[in-house]
């Protein structure tokens, strides 16, 4: 019995599972780029403001070339969503760049992004416009090297109870001074109580098997300001590149503490060869306190037991042509615990979905995967890598790339 069979039967290792047809969620394109001056090729998760609008960046396109952050308003005359440009990305120390997506709103309604070029990227801030002008000002507060600073940062930015934002590089992390592992760093930047430039400090370096290497997708934090995240690779898993012909680990879920003025680490968990594995995208918190996140096809939850050791449970796997077959942009929660996201394309005949999975009845031990909508027409169409974001009406969001009859990709919004 294959692993995909294995999911179909839904025998997973610590719970049982549910499948449940699609219900008769409505697909609305609420926008569609032009790959002209709007933008082309949405990436990341949207960000949804207080007052309904929705930001984000695309890869291309835009008055450079290289892609635009965008806000996209509802309105009640003309077309339902109105888009605006709210920054062209230049070409950077002669590098092309391109916006990773994700954007962090902070409480003047600034916004915080990640965009790389050439392995190196920088972080940047986008100011409102001051009263009288519509423009907003862009300004690169941190620009990266690939040294020992990291390189090729990865996913959106997270801002913590303190305040200062932190996230991962994919590259750098050089300790050696000849990147013998390249592995990537997580980092903290700070802005000066008293204006300067923004200091960057790096809270681990990654070193490869059995440490992690190459932390993806954006940080989570908790009450006491330790971060949690995932590793595409390392830990002590025996998992192979067939490409490169070694054994580069299977991934890890992490936790850094600062105590003082120094950042430990601790491996919650190692993924193993029989299972879901290569995490892609961020761990999230629970309404129980616990992690929840994706690898490979499995949903699942990392929590702490009685003894206070962190185990983990696979919640749901998703079966190859059904379902989706791969979690895309991480996991959202509401009030009532249900789980909600989205799968690559690899999904009903192909396509991607929109999932909600739904906790345990009372006495109960299967979590009940729904489809909630299924997105495009084609085989090669339809990734919402960014994943979805709820409203506060409960309709859903998200952005999807290149596709046939698409090809600058669109925003789109479900009604459960």
């Amino acid at each position: 019995m294959n692993r995909f069979t294995q999911a179909w039967l839904c025998a997973t290792v610590a719970t049982a599972c549910a499948l449940t047809p699609a219900s008769a969620a409505k697909v609305t394109v609420i926008y569609q780029f032009s790959g002209r001056a709007d933008g082309g090729i949405p990436s990341g998760r949207l960000l949804l403001d207080a007052a309904g609008n929705l930001y984000g960046t695309t890869l291309i396109s835009g008055r450079s070339g290289n892609g635009v952050v965008f806000r996209l308003a509802p309105s009640l005359v003309g077309p339902p969503w109105t888009e605006t440009v709210l920054y062209n990305f230049p070409r950077y120390n002669d590098v092309d760049v391109f916006a990773n997506g994700g954007l962090l709103e902070d409480a003047s309604g600034a916004l915080y992004g990640t965009a790389f070029g050439n392995d190196v990227g920088f972080a940047y801030r986008l100011t409102p416009p001051a009263r009288g002008r519509t423009s907003w000002r862009y300004s690169t507060i941190y620009s990266f090297s690939r040294l020992a600073d990291g390189g090729g940062p990865s996913g959106p930015l997270t801002m913590t109870p303190l305040g200062a934002l932190v996230g991962v590089t994919q590259a750098g992390g050089d300790v050696s001074g000849r990147n013998q592992c390249d592995c990537g760093v997580a980092y903290t930047l700070m802005a000066p109580p008293r204006g300067g430039p923004w200091q960057e400090s790096v809270a681990h370096t990654y070193l490869g098997r059995p440490d992690g290497d190459t932390p993806t997708g954006a940080l989570a934090t908790d009450a006491d300001g330790a971060l949690y995240g995932t590793t595409l690779q390392g830990g002590s898993g025996d998992c192979v590149d067939h490409v490169a012909h070694e054994v580069t680990g299977c991934g890890t879920v992490f936790r850094l503490s600062y105590s003082g003025s120094v950042w430990s680490q601790t491996i919650l968990y190692n993924f193993q060869p029989d299972e879901g594995n290569f995490p892609t995208n961020s761990v999230a918190f629970g309404p129980d306190g616990a992690l929840y996140g994706s690898a490979g096809p499995d949903l699942f939850r990392l929590g702490v037991d009685q003894s206070g050791n962190w185990q983990k449970s696979t919640l749901f796997s998703f079966p190859r042509g059904k379902a989706g077959a791969v979690a895309a942009g991480g996991l959202i929660f509401d009030e009532s615990g249900n789980i909600y996201g989205a799968t690559d394309s690899t999904g009903l005949y192909g396509h991607a979905t929109i999932f909600k999975l739904a906790p345990p009845g009372s006495g109960g031990q299967a979590w009940t995967m729904t489809r909630l909508a299924t997105l495009a027409t084609n085989v090669n169409g339809a990734q919402p890598g960014g994943g979805v974001v709820r409203g506060p009406d409960g309709k859903f969001y998200g952005a999807v790339g290149s596709v046939a009859g698409a090809t600058y990709g669109y925003v789109f919004a479900v009604v459960p």
